[in-house]
C-alpha cells in the first residue's frame, strides 16, 4: 500500500495542532497511527516521545 507522503505530513501537522493545544493523547493517536505506516519517521518518533514526556510517561518516551 502506497500513502502519498502528503497525507503522512497532514497527519503529522495534525498532531503538532493537538500538542499545541495540550491534547497530548490526541497528538499521541495521531502520531502512533503514522507510525504505523511509516515507522523510521524521525519527526514522528520525537514529537511521539516528547509528547509521552510531557505527560509523565518517561517509560514510554524513551522505549
Amino acid at each position: 500500500m502506497s500513502i502519498k507522503p502528503d497525507l503522512l505530513r497532514a497527519r503529522f501537522n495534525l498532531g503538532v495542532v493537538f500538542y499545541q493545544q495540550g491534547k497530548f493523547d490526541e497528538a499521541i493517536t495521531q502520531w502512533t497511527e503514522l507510525l504505523k505506516i511509516k515507522p523510521d519517521h524521525l519527526d514522528t518518533l520525537n514529537s511521539l516521545a516528547t509528547a509521552f514526556y510531557r505527560q509523565g510517561k518517561t517509560d514510554e518516551a524513551i522505549a
